[in-house]
């Protein structure tokens, strides 16, 4: 083996896809996909009953739908090792989107709160048969979101998913908000007193403006500190030294380890120095498993290790 320096071995975590991602990916286009048939009839329960708890609900359900969108893409992504060497930009993109999102949500909630607070104002009836059609695709995206928390925890027991694990509560979250929404609309169609059905549709829309401004300020937090890139976690940093520790035989020199948190993902680049009498396929197979160490310990890492001929073969 020739040469001062070899080509540096890529891997990011999803070459070679198990079934555990695979049907982690089908529960979440199934929920995307039942999403989008509940976005529609909500869409509809909307404009035909003029309640503002059911127009609240499909603001913050497109909203969130977005977001749902840009996990699927990076799921998929992660699982089939779309991302390039130090892809930093991505990572910050999907940020950026996700406090775009966050910003609709917050516009949203002042949107419903100043709605619900002119209803409580001037309180109109609302047309009973549009408002039983609105109780049914209410009860039915309970059940949908029931459905979905359960298969999103079905599908993440024999493999973790970090982004799946995000779903799971979003959705648990999802699920006891449409509970209120139910109970809400449901007592106020049979309330015998129009006015007072009236008042309670408002009250529902104030809880779904606070419930959307909790949301946005949530994804806020998780999404500005990750536009600056940073040093790993102390204890992602620890986890890297066990590895060297562990390989430390499988190669001559341990050159240098550099390490940053961008986005959404920490990437590592690491340098290792190999005997030049050793064969490439040998120098691959150390390398890969260093690299899937590495990503089976930090399970959003893009990692990149680059072989080098030993220092000590060269200078002689």
């Amino acid at each position: 083996m020739s040469g001062e320096n070899i080509p540096p071995t890529r891997f990011v975590g999803g070459q070679g896809m198990s079934e555990a991602q695979r049907r982690q990916e089908r529960s979440l286009l199934t929920a995307i996909s039942l999403d989008f048939v509940m976005l529609v009839g909500i869409t509809v329960a909307a404009i035909t009953s003029a309640s503002l708890t059911v127009m609240a609900e499909l603001l913050r359900g497109t909203l969130l739908y977005s977001i749902e969108i840009i996990t699927f893409i990076t799921m998929w992504r992660s699982h089939r090792g779309k991302f390039a060497e130090f892809e930093y930009g991505i990572g910050k993109i999907e940020r950026v989107i996700t406090i775009l999102i966050s910003g609709g949500l917050y516009f949203s909630a002042v949107y419903t709160l100043g709605s619900a607070l002119d209803r409580l104002s001037q309180p109109t009836i609302l047309p009973t048969p549009a408002m039983i059609f609105a109780v049914i695709v209410a009860s039915v995206n309970l059940g949908v979101n029931l459905f979905c928390t359960g298969d999103f925890i079905r599908s993440n027991q024999n493999e973790s998913s970090l982004i799946l694990d995000s779903q799971i509560r979003s959705r648990l979250v999802k699920t006891v908000a449409s509970a209120i929404v139910v109970a809400v609309l449901v007592a106020a169609t049979w309330l015998p007193d129009p006015k007072a059905a009236t008042l309670l549709d408002a009250a529902g829309a104030l809880f779904a403006a606070v419930y959307m401004a909790v949301i946005a300020t949530q994804l806020l937090r998780e999404s500005l500190p990750d536009l600056m890139d940073r040093a790993l976690p102390e204890r992602d940093q620890l986890m890297l030294l066990k590895v060297v520790a562990r390989y430390f035989d499988d190669f001559d020199q341990f050159d240098a380890v550099r390490s940053r948190r961008s986005g959404g993902h920490a990437f590592v680049d690491m340098n290792l120095e190999f005997d030049a009498d050793m064969p490439l396929y040998e120098v691959d197979r150390r390398c890969r498993a260093i690299q899937e160490n590495i990503i089976e310990l930090i399970p959003d890492a893009i990692v990149t290790v680059t072989p080098r001929v030993s220092k000590n073969w060269v200078e002689s």
